[in-house]
């Protein structure tokens, strides 16, 4: 009996220490909740904000992983290739440049503004083609005419920018929480260019935003949306009726571009 009732307590130590260990796995998930959420909003949570990343942490499944794939080249290759023919690999560089350096930056600014969650689903979904992408070596030309003419690429792109552009409904303070991020990820890199004719670092600004937006949305013989952002504006109108248009035009606006009505 006192075997059993030893053999019982090691049990229970088990499952204690088990238990322990999901409590202390589930506390690290919901600060990491948090401070996502403080850095996707880049202000300080208030107790309610707090409770409502706490009600959505709650109602996930703990049992169900999203279907998805981890972080990839071939995944950067995709993302970077609607502005991969303005990619700068000069040592010394314009302000309004958009340096190789900052790609790891601008993914991690993606995966902010659409939510990892969303990010690692459509890793998923394009598996094949970033597998071909990795393994293949494009012009930036190339790499863009490859990506954007690919039915699943086209999706998967057009899908993350919607949750972007989304994201930029008071542009300017998501426009200076997004330079503030870049800027802060860059602090880890030892590869930024200088300034042209100066001995200061690049960093990301209003200039560079400008000219990174505009090549991802803008057609340049027109000034209005490209082929991508015609699409984005076709998902936004879907899921937020006339707001997701006035989101989206907003944005084009701040590009120095404008909304074109396209007639078929």
């Amino acid at each position: 009996m006192e075997e059993k009732v030893r053999r019982g307590r090691v049990i229970m130590k088990g499952r204690s220490s088990s238990s322990a260990a999901s409590v202390a796995n589930a506390i690290n998930a919901l600060e990491k909740a948090l401070i996502a959420e403080v850095k996707r909003t880049g202000k300080s949570l208030s107790a309610k904000d707090i409770q409502v990343v706490v009600r959505k942490f709650k109602a996930k499944p703990s049992s169900s992983a999203p279907q998805g794939a981890p972080a990839s080249p071939g995944f950067t290759q995709l993302l970077i290739a609607p502005f991969a023919d303005v990619i700068d690999d000069a040592v010394e560089v314009s302000r309004e440049a958009v340096p190789r350096a900052m790609v790891p930056a601008y993914e991690a600014a993606i995966d902010m503004l659409c939510g990892e969650e969303t990010v690692y689903k459509c890793r998923g979904r394009c598996k094949s083609l970033t597998a071909h992408l990795q393994s293949q070596s494009y012009t930036a030309s190339g790499l863009k005419e490859k990506v954007i003419h690919d039915t699943t690429g086209f999706k998967v792109l057009t899908y993350l920018f919607s949750k972007v552009v989304m994201k930029f409904e008071d542009f300017e303070n998501r426009r200076d929480w997004m330079i503030r991020f870049v800027n802060e990820q860059l602090r880890e890199a030892d590869d930024i260019p200088t300034l042209s004719r100066r001995d200061d670092a690049w960093t990301f600004g209003e200039d560079s935003f400008i000219k990174l937006f505009r090549a991802i949305l803008v057609d340049p013989a027109t000034d209005t949306q490209n082929e991508l952002m015609e699409k984005v504006y076709e998902i936004v109108w879907n899921s937020h009726d006339t707001k997701g248009v006035k989101v989206a035009t907003q944005f084009m606006r701040a590009l120095g571009a404008d909304h074109s009505h396209k007639t078929s």
